[in-house]
């Protein structure tokens, strides 16, 4: 005798197919996410995400398509199984209200279903590109960044006249939420070289400014020096007015002289390039003091640690602004500073026991002038941290990892 349930014996096994789904979705988005932090190329980080993405849904194939730098086109991004010619066809599409799936939910801001790109007025004038290759419905999602704007699209193409289900739709958000994430990792870093190339620019520009004062200025204020020394012996009888008026000259050079040390030292220390790093650190700390009666002691692990010519000059402009907040924000008595090399990072330590500092400022980079600082250490891949509570000091911390050194 044949037994009917009226199908209620089967929704355990529901239950269990849905649950082996999102345990299968959750740990395709763990990947990703594992292969955006790793991974420094946008273009193999988003062929990631599309091929995870196809192995989790099955017969359908994945396209991530980038907004262009007039925000009107989108071009190339990842399409890893879809055919190439297509994909030509395609990079450099105008977005508009029908322009397909992709450029129609980039104009429109919205996800956009295809279920029969033959018969939509969507693909009007770009189905004779798709149905040559057996694409046949397409969906499509924006892909946006933290404000809104949009950033390119994620969509899926079907064999065959299909329609979403929610999971599907599930999928395809949080795909769009991830490649999100990649973009932007990307643009930061791209930002942040591009900040790296600029500094590095400004310091050439400095060192070639500070040799040109320094030799150029410099070396002409001494020769005139060394005129008057001459004619002050050959007018040795002259009247009192005449001396009083080459000892004045002679002032006005020595106070020249001085600020073209101060502004040469200023632009790009010699003493890093002739003494080296640490005692470049000695030769600050001691001008330290002498401008701010702050007490001040350094420490090196040792005064043979060379370091690449371009990350000195950065420490050395970190250590810099750390002493400038010091002096001007921290009420401090006492620095220490603690530079120490190991066989895998540089740390370089500064201590004050001034007023300390709140969390809220902490957070904030920018109301102590933090920023650059930060920004010099992560061009490094190095870990910048504060520490410290009001009315206990401040501790700042810099980390730079030696591999990016070899």
């Amino acid at each position: 005798m044949h037994e009917t349930n009226n199908g209620y014996n089967d929704i355990p096994n529901l239950d269990i197919f849905e649950s082996s789904r999102d345990k299968r979705h959750l740990f395709t988005q763990n990947k990703i996410l594992e292969i955006i932090v790793q991974e420094p190329s946008l273009k193999k980080t988003l062929n990631s995400i599309v091929i995870e993405i196809e192995k989790l849904l099955d017969n359908l194939r994945g396209s991530i398509l980038l907004i262009d730098d007039t925000g009107k086109r989108l071009i190339h991004g990842a399409a890893p199984n879809l055919p190439k010619l297509y994909c030509d066809a395609i990079n450099g599409m105008s977005i508009g209200d029908n322009a397909g799936s992709c450029g129609t939910a980039a104009y429109l801001k919205k996800t956009i279903i295809v279920e029969d790109i033959a018969s939509n007025k969507l693909w009007k004038d770009f189905k004779k590109l798709a149905l040559p290759h057996n694409l046949r419905s397409c969906w499509s999602i924006p892909i946006f960044d933290i404000d809104g704007k949009v950033l390119g699209t994620f969509a899926l193409y079907y064999d065959k006249p299909n329609h979403p289900s929610e999971w599907d739709l599930k999928v395809m958000k949080s795909v769009a939420h991830l490649a999100s994430l990649a973009i932007k990792k990307y643009n930061t870093q791209q930002l942040r070289n591009l900040r790296n190339k600029q500094q590095k620019i400004i310091e050439n520009e400095r060192k070639k400014i500070a040799r040109e004062i320094h030799d150029e200025l410099g070396h002409s204020l001494t020769a005139i020096k060394l005129e008057l020394t001459s004619i002050e012996k050959s007018i040795v009888n002259a009247g009192q007015n005449m001396n009083a008026k080459i000892k004045l000259i002679y002032s006005h050079i020595e106070e020249s002289l001085e600020t073209v040390r101060r502004v040469s030292s200023e632009l790009r220390p010699q003493v890093l390039d002739i003494m080296g790093f640490c005692n470049a650190l000695q030769w600050q700390v001691d001008n330290f003091i002498d401008k701010t009666n702050i007490s001040c002691r350094l420490r090196v692990s040792s005064e043979e640690i060379k370091l690449d010519p371009d990350l000195s000059i950065d420490l050395f402009r970190i250590f810099q602004e750390a002493l400038t907040n010091i002096s001007r924000h921290s009420m401090a008595k006492n620095v220490n500073v603690f530079f120490h090399e190991t066989k895998t990072e540089y740390r370089l330590i500064i201590d004050d026991d001034g007023i300390g500092i709140n969390s809220d400022k902490i957070n904030d980079l920018k109301s102590l002038g933090l920023l650059g600082i930060r920004e010099r250490v992560l061009i490094w891949k190095g870990h910048f941290s504060i520490k410290g509570t009001t009315g206990n000091g401040t501790q700042l911390l810099i980390t730079i990892p030696k591999v990016v050194n070899e």
